[in-house]
């Protein structure tokens, strides 16, 4: 039920009032209706607040459904490689805390820190994340939870996780207004292809500054430093391949 039993009663309160006339005078029904119109706009903020609170708590469900995948595939693979977390440390360059605190679900790793991990480790970016596939894949925006960096100015939403035979993965990135993720080199022979949706993106290779309109797309080497920046006013989508033609697992 939306409604508490006392706010029914009060609801009814204000009807009975009303129909029965309970107010003789101008004054009197005008503040009544100021009473009603007060006593809505409360039931309206409770129940507005009572919506976002719900919409939170289903996306910490959902982000937490990603961050256990993420830790139990990450300590499934380090076991299988015979690596202590100290030494899953050093070829990852990600702390033995914060990999711990990952392992347990206990923190949700940033983009940059799970391409660290993926790196180290020469596996996908979206490895720790995907699922097996059906036949016929639709995939729909609204359940996908995006990895975010920079407090959510950078979003990476996955579509396409890893596939070992055709050495793939598909995913839209979202860069806020006038903001620049820099991705470290990735691991060796690993390519991006990435065609602009909206916006204009500007990616910096090599301290070179490419600029990719709406409809454009370019292609790049990305086992090096590269930079996402939007320079505009306005958000920026695009999608982005990323071929992994060495990584076997």
């Amino acid at each position: 039920m939306l409604l508490e039993k006392d706010e029914m009663y009060v609801i009814l309160y204000f009807c009975v009032l009303y129909y029965t006339k309970g107010c003789y005078n101008m004054q009197g029904e005008f503040i009544l209706y100021m009473l009603y119109r007060l006593f809505v706009f409360y039931i309206t903020l409770k129940y507005v607040i009572i919506y976002k609170k719900s919409l939170y708590y289903i996306r910490r469900l959902f982000m937490q459904d990603i961050n256990l995948s993420i830790g139990k595939k990450l300590r499934q693979l380090r076991k299988k490689r015979d690596f202590s977390l100290s030494e899953l440390e050093k070829i990852t360059g990600v702390s033995k805390s914060m990999l711990g605190q990952i392992e347990r679900n206990e923190s949700n790793p940033t983009v940059k820190t799970l391409w660290k991990i993926a790196k180290g480790l020469d596996v996908s970016f979206s490895y720790f994340i995907e699922e097996d596939r059906e036949k016929v894949s639709v995939i729909s925006r609204d359940n996908i939870n995006p990895l975010v960096e920079g407090d959510g100015k950078y979003r990476v939403y996955p579509l396409f996780t890893f596939d070992q035979e055709k050495k793939f993965e598909i995913y839209n990135i979202e860069v806020e207004d006038q903001y620049a993720y820099e991705s470290e080199a990735h691991s060796r022979g690993v390519e991006e292809y990435i065609t602009v949706s909206q916006g204009t993106l500007e990616m910096i290779i090599n301290e070179n500054t490419y600029t990719i309109k709406e409809g454009d797309a370019i292609f790049f080497a990305a086992d090096r430093i590269h930079t996402y920046r939007n320079s505009t006013d306005s958000l920026v989508k695009a999608q982005v391949l990323v071929n992994y033609p060495l990584i076997s697992y």
